[in-house]
């Protein structure tokens, strides 16, 4: 039983379907087709003219949805964008010059393990410069994400309390690069699949206003109202699912254009 139809080519490792050959696996029954060029139902024709028998595909756009990530990463050679930030019950995300905290711990957990699953996490000067983060998982398991701040007017270098961050971050300080000149750099260059976008505002509406986005999501304090700050985002979508964790509720919402 697989999500994804079985590889039939070379690549990291030998072809998954020589394996079950190979174990003289006779039943196959996978969740969707592999949208590779290279495969796209050929291994499923190679395994039945090879005697074994193939069911699938079964649960397809659950399996699909499971798999965006790889899915684009194969067709647009791009990385999969993820957008996310918190914010109140009267939308806003946080007061200038000011830390406002806004979700719970628990959802901070939430937060940690979608950084996980992404291989880069990205932040404007702004936020840089006002929360000085780690931008790591540390409340969760796994490799932390490849920290990526985008710098256009090279202010972070002359930030001492940033020195570490910066030096194992890709930073983009070139005022004439646009968002979408960065992410085909990210997947070409330092072959980042995925990306985690956190913020600030300008940066996570500008993605929304290029539609350079496919998923977010949003976390919202449903008990806090701070009545004047920074806006939040705004964007339009399709609502994927709904996860509420005490007062806080997870809306994960995709792009419609790129489902």
């Amino acid at each position: 039983y697989v999500t994804l139809e079985p590889c039939n080519h070379y690549g990291k490792t030998g072809p998954c379907t020589e394996f079950i050959l190979r174990h003289k696996i006779t039943k196959l029954v996978f969740g969707c087709f592999d949208p590779n060029p290279l495969m796209q139902g050929k291994s499923i024709a190679f395994l039945q003219q090879n005697g074994v028998q193939t069911i699938g595909p079964i649960e397809d756009q659950k399996c699909r949805n499971l798999i965006q990530a790889f899915t684009k990463r194969n067709r647009e050679k791009k990385p999969f964008v993820t957008l996310k930030w918190a914010q109140t019950k009267d939308f806003y995300i946080g007061k200038e010059n000011e830390k406002v905290k806004i979700s719970n711990p628990i959802s901070d957990i939430y937060v940690h393990k979608l950084r996980s699953e992404h291989d880069g996490i990205l932040i404007g000067s702004e936020t840089a410069l006002r929360d000085l983060p780690l931008l790591n998982n540390r409340h969760w398991s796994g490799t932390s994400p490849k920290p990526i701040l985008l710098d256009r007017r090279n202010r972070l270098p002359h930030i001492s309390e940033l020195n570490s961050l910066l030096n194992k971050s890709i930073h983009f300080n070139k005022p004439e690069q646009n968002l979408e000149q960065v992410l085909d750099e990210l997947f070409a260059v330092h072959q980042i699949g995925s990306v985690l976008v956190e913020g600030g505002q300008q940066i996570l509406q500008s993605f929304i206003d290029q539609n350079l986005w496919d998923e977010a999501h949003i976390i919202t304090n449903r008990s806090l109202s701070i009545t004047s700050g920074i806006k939040a985002p705004f964007l339009l979508g399709q609502l994927f699912k709904t996860l509420q964790i005490k007062a806080d509720s997870i809306q994960i919402v995709q792009n419609l254009e790129k489902i």
